[in-house]
């Protein structure tokens, strides 16, 4: 039987994106931050996706642990573990989580992560919160116990940690560490084999490809349309909304009350920043556009816009993004901000993701390969927990084929207007792309 599909198709450094945006010192450490984020979280992708999708077993001694130093007739024998058994990886990947949930809220992280979370992490009187986790676990938590499958009451502590961090185990102390580590492994084992689980990471890969999939189609169909293109690439920010109340965001309950506000003022922003798209003159030439929605280490939610202009009617980038920034600050209000890249090339990587584009350059297609990558896959990791009913992610219509489509099903509808004896109605425009 073939293995399964791995949990991760982003690289760490699709990262680089973000790291020629320029707005003020913070925005490189951000870059920084999350590049280590994203390392943080594939280890703990990689782990939940291998104990989901492998046997369900006990850790042992003997896979565990390594001898430290032989026993005589004197001095009983000492273990020290295993640094590249389960019990090691477990417990890095719990330090790993810990770290990222400083600045992250667990919501937006992925259904495997948030089980390790509330098996791992939370006390027994948290487990059946539904503020904070994915309802998939909660179901899969009550189906586990059911079954019989439980966790002690308390969070997970383990021996490793300060501010008993021990060093080296007896053979019975080893046994008790694996005891008590094996009941929350067993629970999440069971919770991650959950069919509402699976179910719910699944999804969540197959939208993340499906972004990445249309992404790359626009692209290429963009640069088939016209070519060069002048790409404008904006990272927008509303107002903090948590700020400007001065509230702070808590683990369980931040994401209910800043989350709705902070969603409706970028997306009102957003759609006031593309309105004038089809008359004004700060959009003359654009050919198509694509936005994404993502949680932003110290700046919260944030979004990712790129726009490609015919070259030949526009080639003042830098003039033309700073007053298309201008415009967002105009639309989204006191506090809002902006930033772009200060280069047209990536001077590491030598892949261009914006400025002007030939469609025959080798660096210009690998480039958008990386930010198609980036603004599609990064949701595998952190995904901003919209509002229901409110998209993350959208694209204009895609040069060459959304119209042909759409006149289509244009008289379709024509025709089955016709049939019930009713006026003829226009056409609604393609699901999720906007005019």
């Amino acid at each position: 039987m073939p293995p399964s599909n791995p949990p991760c198709l982003l690289y760490v450094n699709d990262v680089r994106v973000l790291a020629s945006l320029k707005q003020g010192s913070d925005l490189e450490s951000s870059y920084r931050y999350e590049r280590v984020t994203l390392e943080k979280l594939q280890l703990t992708e990689h782990l939940m996706h291998d104990i989901a999708e492998g046997p369900a077993l006990d850790l042992s001694r003997q896979d565990e642990f390594v001898l430290h130093r032989p026993g005589n007739h004197h001095i009983e024998a000492q273990y020290v573990v295993n640094n590249r058994g389960r019990l090691s990886l477990l417990h890095k990947a719990w330090d790993d989580l810990h770290e990222v949930l400083k600045y992250i809220p667990v919501a937006h992280l992925s259904p495997r992560t948030q089980a390790f979370d509330q098996v791992f992490r939370q006390p027994d009187h948290l487990l059946e919160s539904t503020k904070a986790h994915h309802s998939a676990i909660q179901q899969a938590v009550a189906d586990s116990r059911l079954a019989g499958i439980g966790r002690p009451k308390e969070a997970f502590h383990s021996p490793l940690w300060p501010p008993t961090q021990k060093l080296t185990f007896t053979e019975k102390e080893a046994q008790e560490f694996l005891s008590t580590t094996n009941q929350y492994l067993r629970h999440l084992s069971a919770v991650l084999k959950h069919a509402d689980v699976k179910k719910a990471q699944r999804s969540r890969q197959k939208q993340a490809e499906k972004h990445q999939s249309t992404l790359q189609l626009l692209f290429k169909k963009t640069l088939e349309f016209a070519s060069p293109v002048l790409l404008i690439y904006l990272d927008l920010e509303a107002p903090n909304i948590s700020e400007m109340n001065g509230v702070e965001a808590s683990y369980d309950e931040g994401l209910e009350n800043e989350s709705k506000q902070a969603y409706m003022q970028l997306n009102e922003a957003r759609k006031a920043f593309l309105k004038p798209r089809n008359h004004a003159a700060l959009f003359n030439g654009l050919i198509s556009y694509a936005w994404k929605y993502r949680y932003s280490k110290g700046r919260g939610l944030t979004c990712m816009m790129v726009l490609f202009y015919d070259a030949n009617r526009e080639t003042q980038r830098y003039s033309l993004t700073h007053a298309l920034g201008n415009h967002w600050k105009s639309v989204a209000g006191i506090g809002s901000n902006y930033s772009s890249p200060t280069s047209s090339t990536n001077n590491v990587a030598k892949e261009q993701y914006f400025g002007l584009l030939e469609a025959d350059d080798p660096d210009t297609k690998a480039g958008l390969e990386v930010l198609a990558r980036f603004m599609g896959l990064y949701q595998l990791y952190v995904k901003p927990t919209a509002p229901k009913y409110m998209n993350t992610f959208d694209t204009s219509r895609i040069p060459g084929l959304t119209n042909s489509k759409r006149k289509r099903r244009r008289r379709k509808s024509k025709q089955a207007n016709k049939t019930a004896n009713e006026p003829p109605e226009n056409a609604s425009e393609t699901q999720g792309k906007e005019q």
